[in-house]
């Protein structure tokens, strides 16, 4: 009797500890799973943090970058402003080079000007009080040397036709007259005058059959001022670098020099 009633106390006792046992591991168990759901909920919590700080740094972002987009529309506009400037300014510098080259262009035609008309009022000075011509013409010396006056004053009045008259008929008389190279240096001059550019160019070449001739230096550089205005660059050099060559002390050169450089 005694026996089964240890039995039965043993039994309980080990109830008891089992159950105890249970409980224990039943709290520990919803301990763990409490701190587990805290964790994930701080972890959650933490993502959102981080979702917020993310979303901010976009914002921000996109705030920059429509900022920069704004400028970069501002300094585009502005770029094309200024390259709008710059086209401007090279067009005035265009056109200014080119006023300043029709500038030196006419000045250069105006001292060219002057000089073949002071040229033709020395000759005619000379001839009226020079005597000297040889007399073997065909036409006496008076009647060549009028006629070649009379001529020169034709071209001084732009009579261009008439001068052209005059020095035509003394080149056509035969004559062996040692002004006969200059008659055909003033009528080359004369077709000049008259825009008769090619013509002129034969003209002028024809004085250098003349050997003896002091117009030669006058149609090289008269050559180069016809084909200048041709258009024909590589003649008119030509011209230039043969009268600098060939005649170092011509009045001509220093022109001839510029226009080459």
């Amino acid at each position: 009797m005694q026996k089964s009633f240890n039995h039965k106390l043993f039994f309980i006792f080990i109830c008891m500890i089992l159950l105890s046992c249970t409980a224990r591991d039943k709290g520990m168990k919803s301990r763990k799973a409490d701190n587990f759901i805290g964790n994930r909920k701080k972890i959650v919590l933490d993502l959102n943090d981080k979702v917020d700080d993310i979303a901010l740094y976009i914002t921000k972002n996109d705030s920059l970058i429509k900022l920069l987009n704004e400028k970069n529309l501002e300094y585009e506009s502005l770029i094309v402003f200024l390259n709008d400037k710059i086209e401007a300014v090279d067009q005035k510098i265009t056109y200014v080079d080119s006023i300043n080259s029709n500038i030196s262009y006419t000045l250069d035609s105006f001292q060219d000007e002057v000089q073949t008309i002071s040229t033709s009022y020395n000759e005619i000075s000379q001839i009226t009080f020079n005597d000297t011509i040889d007399k073997k013409n065909p036409i006496n010396d008076e009647e060549f040397k009028n006629i070649y006056i009379e001529s020169l004053a034709f071209y001084q009045n732009a009579e261009w036709e008439k001068s052209l008259e005059g020095f035509q008929y003394l080149l056509s008389t035969g004559n062996t007259n040692m002004l006969l190279d200059n008659c055909q240096y003033w009528l080359g001059e004369t077709y000049f005058k008259m825009k008769q550019y090619h013509k002129a160019i034969d003209e002028f070449n024809k004085v250098f059959l003349y050997l003896d001739s002091n117009k030669r230096d006058d149609s090289l550089y008269k050559l180069a001022k016809c084909y200048m205005l041709l258009g024909d660059e590589i003649k008119a050099n030509e011209s230039l670098i043969n009268l600098v060559e060939r005649y170092p002390n011509s009045e001509y050169v220093k022109k001839a020099k510029q226009i080459l450089n």
